[in-house]
Order: structure tokens, then C-alpha cells, then sequence
């Protein structure tokens, strides 16, 4: 099987339950790399980084795929106006 590179090594807690505050216990996290699966190649337009309010990061990426335009591809100019090839 081919190895596809990850895009986000993200990490999942193992455990569906959420624990209640009053245990002590420690929630465990398994990896879960998000990788690209779609054969046409794509460029990354943008990343975006934040966290919540608790400290929880979130990446959200953007890919672009430059592709030749087919009948029924809709376009539209930046002033509304639209057209269908």
C-alpha cells in the first residue's frame, strides 16, 4: 500500500465519553493524520490557526485544484455576473 504524506498530524481522544471534572482522570489521545487522498495535485492556499477557549487548536486548510472548465462549470465575475460554459 502507497504511504501518503500527512497534512495535520491530529490527535483524538480514544474515549467517546466525556469525563466529568470532579475525576481526576486524564483523557488519552490517539493519532489520526490527516492525509491527502484525491489523485489530481492541489496547491495549499491558505492555513488557519486558532485555539478556543480551551486551549484547543484548530487548523483548518484550504486546498486549490487548477482544472480545465467543462460543460455545466458555472463561473461568475466579482461584479455578479454569471455564466454557465
Amino acid at each position: 500500500m502507497l504511504e501518503l504524506p500527512a497534512l495535520v498530524n491530529k490527535s483524538v481522544p480514544s474515549v467517546s465519553a466525556v469525563p466529568s471534572p470532579a475525576t481526576n482522570t486524564s483523557v488519552e489521545y490517539k493519532d489520526t493524520p490527516l492525509s491527502y487522498r484525491i489523485i489530481e495535485p492541489s496547491y495549499v492556499e491558505k492555513v488557519l490557526v486558532s485555539t478556543n477557549e480551551q486551549d484547543t487548536t484548530l487548523i483548518k486548510i484550504l486546498l486549490r485544484q487548477t482544472r480545465r472548465p467543462e460543460v455545466g462549470d458555472k463561473f461568475s465575475s466579482r461584479h455578479g455576473q454569471k455564466g454557465v460554459v
